[in-house]
């Protein structure tokens, strides 16, 4: 009973000061003391310091072939944890029934989740109020007995900011990807509109023009017979009737060198007959019906050419290769792998020494100032949304119904995180007995949607999630200390068995 207060009283500790800081956030923001702009400036910062810092200086430092063959199996294990909530994420569709606009960027959106920073904090803050075990190798290497099988606060961090790292190689990469490819593939709405418009458009003109063309055959019959026809009263008769004349041929003009011809009626012998229009016209509408359709302007003929496929792929793989942390990883990894290169990049007394230096200092920070551009973010979001706008509701206004707000919040706070700890308690005999690799899968199996997703999104959609994540950090007060206990009480038996 003593240990499951102590877990239950350590995922209160772990969960409880995110949510204290965010009301922080939120009150300063309504206080005007900070703003949006101030959340801004920390993104950056975290963006472009402290998160290449940190995950330079752990994998360049810590990193070796030795643990990768230890904890290797954290990088695939980030594509299993995407791809099962890929799986649930597409199976959850049907249920939440969001716009056509709105589906691929629901499914992204409850795949990609917060893999860095709320587990950052996590990881700090278990390992600050609790006891995490050793790797149970490394205490049979080391014959540790009693308090020495558990590591120190400052090591505790440390390594599981390793292996976070670790664990996010891939998933980052995925993340910016994933954002770039659905921008690339997707067809704008207001574009499909205008072609489904002027389709109709392209109808109605050749419909109204066979119409014109055998209204001006009967009224010649009928002043060939002799017989007064009586006039068309309706609206479309009165419109047929007016553009009788504009359906015939215009005249030619005279450098060409040819007869102008004249209206029907005013023809003896050499124009055809309305009869003989009227045929042609619908001759010429069912050859055009039975061609198959043609390409309006091929893209290729046009300046703005489409690129190739691999200069498509090329651009966005550049584009996923130039974010900081991706950088930062594939230089980490080089200098982790080559001991010669690790030992003089981290040499005290190297000509890299200062550089180092600096960022082992920034590295540490990135947890505060996560917790405090997420607690500004999110409180700027809620100081701009109205109560009667978090449940959502006015699909027309706000682009998302209760329904598909019900399922993005409880579907990604509760039904993903339930199938993922199942298939991992399931599959837990399988890994190490590693109570910080446990953690980590754990963890990033029960955070809410990345903020990430909202930025790289189209505006409209961006919203549209930013308003969902509101709405899964309330309910995760209360969801993520029950899936943090859960994780605590799981890894902690997995390695004690």
């Amino acid at each position: 009973m003593t240990d499951v207060a102590s877990l239950m009283w350590t995922s209160v500790k772990a969960i409880l000061p995110v949510f204290i800081l965010m009301g922080l956030g939120a009150w300063f923001v309504h206080k005007g003391i900070l703003d949006a702009k101030a959340a801004g400036a920390l993104s950056w910062l975290s963006k472009w310091l402290y998160s290449p810092s940190l995950v330079f200086v752990r994998l360049g430092q810590g990193f070796s072939q030795e643990l990768f063959a230890e904890v290797g199996i954290l990088m695939p294990m980030g594509v299993v944890i995407l791809s099962i909530n890929f799986i649930l994420s597409l199976l959850l569709v049907p249920v939440a029934k969001p716009t056509q606009a709105f589906r691929k960027w629901f499914v992204y959106s409850m795949t990609f989740s917060n893999i860095t920073a709320l587990p950052l904090v996590f990881i700090s803050a278990v390992c600050t109020g609790g006891k995490i075990r050793r790797p149970a190798n490394e205490i049979e290497t080391l014959s540790l007995s009693g308090d020495d099988q558990f590591y120190e606060s400052a090591e505790c961090i440390e390594t599981g900011e390793l292996y976070l790292v670790i664990y996010i190689a891939i998933p980052y990469v995925l993340l910016f990807m994933t954002a770039v490819l659905i921008k690339s593939t997707g067809k704008s709405p207001a574009v499909e509109r205008a072609k489904d418009v002027a389709s109709e458009v392209s109808d109605e003109e050749s419909t109204a023009e066979v119409n014109a063309l055998e209204e001006g055959s009967r009224q010649t019959h009928a002043e060939n017979d002799g017989v007064v026809r009586p006039q068309a009263t309706s609206a479309s008769d009165r419109m047929d009737s007016d553009i009788v004349e504009l359906a015939l041929p215009a005249p030619a003009p005279p450098s060409s060198g040819q007869a102008a011809p004249h209206v029907a009626r005013e023809t003896s012998v050499e124009a055809p007959s309305a009869d003989e229009v009227v045929l042609s016209a619908k001759e010429t509408k069912k050859d055009d019906a039975k061609k198959p359709p043609q390409p309006a302007d091929s893209e290729e003929d046009t300046p703005e050419a489409a690129p190739s496929c691999g200069r498509k792929w090329a651009g966005i793989m550049y584009e996923v290769v130039m974010q900081p942390a991706v950088l930062s990883q594939i230089f980490g990894l080089i200098v982790g792998l080559n001991p010669k290169l690790q030992a003089f990049v981290f040499n005290t007394d190297s000509a890299a020494a200062p550089i180092v230096s600096v960022m082992r200092t920034l590295a540490p920070g990135l947890v505060s100032v996560v917790i405090l551009a997420l607690a500004l973010l999110v409180g700027s979001k809620m100081t701009k949304t109205k109560y009667s706008e978090l449940l959502g509701g006015d699909e027309e206004r706000m682009g998302i119904s209760r329904r598909t707000l019900f399922v993005f919040v409880f579907g990604r706070m509760l039904f993903i995180p339930a199938v993922s700890f199942s298939l991992l308690y399931l599959a837990i005999d399988l890994f190490p007995k590693n109570q910080m690799l446990l953690m980590i899968l754990f963890f990033e199996v029960f955070v809410p949607t990345a903020n990430m997703c909202a930025i790289c999104a189209p505006p409209e959609q961006g919203q549209i999630i930013s308003l969902g994540m509101i709405n899964q950090y309330l309910v995760g007060i209360l969801s993520m200390t029950m899936w943090c206990f859960l994780a605590l009480t799981l890894s902690t038996e997995a390695v004690s068995m």
